[in-house]
């Protein structure tokens, strides 16, 4: 099976509208999209009144009338830091008819090859939203932390420039390390795939514009710990152009960012047969 994989669309519907025409031509089993779904800039209205009505107006009747045309083709779906939970009610309607939502599950790809999905980012320096967590539980602040123009300091997990300074709704939300734990149990190793909207840190995945690398620590971790054959990536926009390359290595796992420019008229995305992703990979950037 021809697998294609994009992230970070934006509510591009000049984005949605390629990829979909792509499957249609060059006959993909599967696409899987990383995350960052919806509009996140609109003029009035409600931020999560206007993604949910996105959703259900815009994005799932185009997906329906592909659907017709493509029966055979499973869309798979994650979240990312800039989508709203609320949206998951319209996923959960259409799950498993017209799309699979796999955020925290894991699914059979295909015999004997399972996909795994989930949402959420370490936190950002901007304002909390619903797919934003602590990286880890215990333990310092990695460095990566203390880069960002100060914004947070020290190892007590102290935001001096955020609406709150690990307050009780932070502390009561799962870390990430915690969130992936129970995934790490349907992992076979090498036989299976992932696709976390965050990158792992400190690879040529997760640097952004100031050269800084802010991916986590504990989806690293993961990686390292249960080596999937693949891991696909998004978030950080910028970052095989600024490290020059879509993909890294943590041993045996080929991870993947293909970077997305949602506001210009070019499109990214990778594809991979399910036979043997790691080394079927290809990258493309092309005109939307």
């Amino acid at each position: 099976m021809r697998v294609a994989y994009i992230s970070d669309l934006h509510g591009s519907l000049r984005h949605y509208e390629a990829v979909l025409q792509l499957a249609e031509k060059k006959d993909f089993g599967a696409l899987v999209f990383g995350g960052d779904l919806a509009p996140k800039n609109f003029s009035g209205g409600k931020f999560v009144e206007h993604q949910v009505n996105w959703h259900r107006d815009v994005l799932f009747p185009r997906l329906e009338r592909f659907k017709v045309l493509r029966p055979r083709t499973r869309i798979f779906f994650i979240m990312g830091n800039d989508d709203t939970k609320a949206a998951e009610a319209e996923f959960a309607r259409r799950n498993g008819e017209i799309v699979e939502y796999i955020h925290l599950k894991t699914v059979e790809l295909e015999p004997g090859l399972t996909l795994t999905g989930y949402n959420c980012v370490d936190i950002t320096p901007f304002p909390l939203k619903d797919f934003e967590r602590w990286d880890k539980r215990l333990g310092p602040l990695p460095d990566k932390v203390r880069q960002l123009n100060g914004l947070v300091t020290g190892d007590e997990m102290k935001l001096v420039n955020f609406q709150f300074e690990k307050d009780p709704q932070t502390d009561r939300m799962p870390t990430i390390e915690e969130e992936l734990a129970p995934l790490a149990k349907a992992q076979k190793r090498g036989v299976s795939i992932v696709t976390i909207h965050c990158p792992p840190y400190l690879t040529k995945l997760d640097r952004m514009m100031l050269g800084k690398h802010v991916g986590s620590v504990a989806v690293r971790e993961f990686l390292e710990t249960t080596q999937p054959a693949i891991s696909l990536h998004g978030h950080i926009h910028e970052s095989p152009h600024m490290t020059g390359s879509f993909q890294d290595r943590l041993g045996e796992t080929v991870c993947v960012n293909p970077g997305q420019d949602p506001y210009k008229g070019i499109i990214c995305y990778v594809t991979f047969d399910t036979d043997n992703p790691a080394k079927t990979i290809q990258h493309f950037v092309e005109k939307s």
